[in-house]
């Protein structure tokens, strides 16, 4: 198992992987996971504590899964460009630096191997230049937020120098099609050949690399939902007329793995909106108290979100509010009392009229 992994190791990093470089930390500012608050790396269309999977095969072994865990990013960090082959050279500022950990397993493996030694920081992306031990993440233009076609340059640019340098000559054939934004490398003498194609925003929803470097073949097997929740509530005994405003929700959010790390989802924050207001945002619980802001009769809408690092979801239901004692008494916003003075003085009125004609 360790000589296996020992090659899938060097696989994953000779694909599309260029040797260790230095990324010293300056000023910068970390961009960690921060659950249902965490939001997407500027300049990516990815989030802290995603998982791409690769489906791979190396050197005639089976088939192997390969995990890219996004760790965090660096923004406005310093890279300093030592590597005497690329075609980037001196000092790069302000810029992204995207940090990830590599997993790799068998189909007959339970649990995957966590490769030690493989540098914290992967990827670099400043606007103009992409350096990267990995290349498999587009950056985006934040200003219209879509991969634009002097991106696509720069990343097949990268690319067709990273398997230049480890194979001594560059591709034979290199394209780009923004329309799609998509890109593809390949040759024609040896059949090897990259192929990626992305989403308008920049996420990755395909990949096809064969028998590149000393890396075999790779596909991308499954990548991040990026979802907003969906779920449901409703009153705990489903009835939606009622002469209470002291009410508990059930509130069902719909199982997800929405970053795609093989775990249920259970990072959300929830608000409710009584008539009144929103609440404070919380942690979500099955069953939820709520006190709508209902003084007389009539519709009252409940409102909730619940939001993850994806997005928000809002749900609404109508709750029909009849207070304590409605339609049993005749007038029931006045007192008996009152009432029966009244009809005292009604009849009254009637005997002294009847009196009055008896007496002419």
């Amino acid at each position: 198992m360790k000589k296996l992994n020992r090659y899938i190791l060097i696989g994953i990093t000779s694909l599309i992987f260029i040797g260790s470089f230095l990324i010293p930390k300056t000023n910068a500012q970390p961009w960690p996971y921060d659950g249902a608050n965490t939001e997407r790396i500027p300049e990516f269309s990815v989030y802290p504590s995603e998982w791409y999977v690769l489906e791979t095969s190396y050197l005639g072994m089976p088939q192997n899964h390969s995990i890219i865990e996004i760790g965090g990013a660096i923004i406005n960090d310093t890279f300093n460009g030592m590597t005497s082959w690329l075609p980037y050279y001196g000092t790069f500022t302000n810029g992204t630096v995207i940090s990830f950990n590599v997993a790799t397993w068998n189909m007959t493996d339970d649990d995957p191997f966590w490769v030690p030694g493989v540098p914290d920081d992967a990827i670099y992306w400043n606007g103009t230049a992409y350096l990267a031990i990995g290349a498999m993440l587009v950056p985006i233009n934040e200003s219209t937020g879509t991969v634009t076609e002097d991106i696509l340059d720069s990343f097949v640019y990268y690319m067709d120098a990273t398997f230049t340098e480890m194979t001594g000559s560059p591709f034979e054939h290199k394209a780009v099609y923004p329309n799609i934004y998509s890109i593809a490398l390949w040759n024609t003498s040896n059949n090897a050949q990259i192929y990626m194609n992305f989403t308008a925003d920049g996420i990755l929803q395909k990949q096809e690399s064969y028998n590149t470097m000393y890396a075999g073949n790779m596909t991308l097997y499954s990548r991040p939902a990026q979802l907003a929740p969906v779920f449901s509530f409703t009153t705990d005994t489903g009835e939606l007329e009622l002469d209470t405003t002291d009410l508990t929700l059930n509130m069902t959010i719909t199982d997800a793995d929405n970053n795609n790390d093989q775990e249920t989802d259970t990072d959300y924050l929830y608000r409710i909106h009584n008539g009144a207001g929103w609440t404070d945002w919380a942690a979500p619980t099955s069953q939820i108290d709520c006190e709508i802001a209902a003084t007389t009769a009539g519709d009252y809408d409940i409102l909730i979100e619940v939001k993850n690092m994806y997005g928000t979801t809002q749900e609404q239901i109508t709750i029909t509010y009849t207070p304590p004692g409605d339609g049993e008494d005749i007038i029931p916003s006045y007192p008996i009392a009152i009432i029966s003075l009244v009809a005292i003085f009604s009849v009254s009125l009637i005997i002294l009229k009847q009196s009055k004609k008896l007496r002419l």
